[in-house]
């Protein structure tokens, strides 16, 4: 938990001097757009020059959403993305350019989207426009995690520093019901307008965290959807944490590599595995093609894959598979192929299939 908000108060206190307004957290909030061509302009470098309609091209790759609503300086409505696009592309740039396949990157795409509106900007860690609003919220969140992570009569549970702090939580939220939003005191206001910038720093820097994970996995060399797993231990001020290892056993059953195998390899350190198919990404020196097979635990993901095609299931209706079924077939029926195709493109087209049936309801 963060406890030093200095620098934190100086940006707010500089920004209310410099523009008359507090800053604006809007990282993951899918009502700040920015035009195509602003995107452009801000991918654009000296070794690769971007231009809108490129912009429009990663759209149809499924990499971004272009989101209707954009504002550029003239005032006019153009479409636009959202700003965490920006950061997203170039993370995209270099996964292609180490031989990330668009298919791959798109699948990425498609669940960190769900993550964002599902997830990143729901419940307490909606963007929040009113400042006691938000702050109400903040502390709510923050009573409800210290009551679940230290329970009363659990071990910790009734720490009296644990018992003092959901104390000072659930008063600071009373005091904040009470505020008459109507006859607040500049003192006031401000005191509230700094607390809410830290709730909305403290909510905005979760979020990058939780989007962040996948980067760093994907550019580790492992597919964003395996399932890394590592037992922290540490005696005596020694680490004795084991490495990341992926759990085989639930990410072969992730969404992307039951419905869509053929169209979504699995990628680890040194490999690539279609299947029961283990390409090298590279030419390995037998000692180092030992070392990842072991690092990966491919031994482990062959035994398991076999497991998993045994018990082979239809990812839409959820019925078994012909035990004759092809190992690369996916669903029971055509019927169940096209539903599911058609449930992938509506959660990715949303603005295409609302227009649809605005049509529809007018017809």
């Amino acid at each position: 938990m963060i406890t030093d908000f200095t620098q934190i108060d100086e940006m707010y206190t500089a920004c209310i001097e410099v523009t008359g307004s507090p800053p604006s957290l809007l990282i993951f909030d899918q009502r700040a757009l920015l035009p195509l061509a602003d995107v452009a302009a801000q991918l654009s470098s000296a070794a690769w020059e971007v231009t809108a309609d490129q912009v429009r091209t990663f759209a149809a790759k499924g990499w971004v959403k272009v989101l209707p609503g954009a504002v550029d300086p003239t005032g006019s409505d153009f479409p636009g993305l959202p700003l965490y696009a920006i950061d997203r592309l170039r993370h995209y740039q270099t996964l292609a350019a180490a031989g990330v396949g668009d298919a791959e990157l798109a699948g990425h795409a498609e669940q960190e989207d769900w993550v964002i509106e599902n997830i990143c900007t729901t419940d307490d860690l909606a963007y929040v426009d009113d400042d006691v609003d938000q702050l109400i919220a903040f502390y709510e969140a923050q009573v409800a995690c210290i009551a679940a992570a230290f329970p009363p009569g659990e071990p910790g549970g009734d720490a009296s520093e644990v018992r003092d702090r959901l104390v000072e939580t659930e008063r600071a939220l009373a005091r904040l019901r009470r505020i008459n939003r109507t006859a607040m005191s500049d003192v006031l206001q401000r005191e509230i307008g700094i607390s809410a910038h830290r709730a909305r720093w403290v909510n905005e820097m979760i979020r990058v965290q939780m989007i962040a994970r996948h980067y760093d996995q994907m550019h580790a060399g492992w597919s964003f959807f395996v399932n890394l797993q590592q037992t922290v231990h540490i005696e005596n001020g020694v680490d004795l944490s084991t490495p990341e290892r992926p759990n085989w056993a639930s990410t072969l059953r992730h969404p992307l590599v039951t419905e869509q195998p053929a169209r979504v390899p699995i990628r680890v350190p040194g490999f690539v595995l279609r299947g029961d198919r283990v390409q090298p990404t590279r030419t390995l020196a037998p000692d180092e093609y030992r070392a990842l097979w072991e690092a990966a635990d491919l031994d482990e993901y062959l035994e398991v894959l076999r497991l998993v095609w045994s018990e082979k299931e239809c990812p839409h209706c959820h019925l078994r598979l012909p035990k004759d079924a092809s190992n690369q077939r996916v669903y029971c029926s055509s019927a169940c192929a096209n539903a599911a195709r058609q449930a992938r493109y509506r959660a990715q087209n949303p603005e295409a299939v609302k227009r649809s049936q605005n049509r529809w309801r007018r017809a």
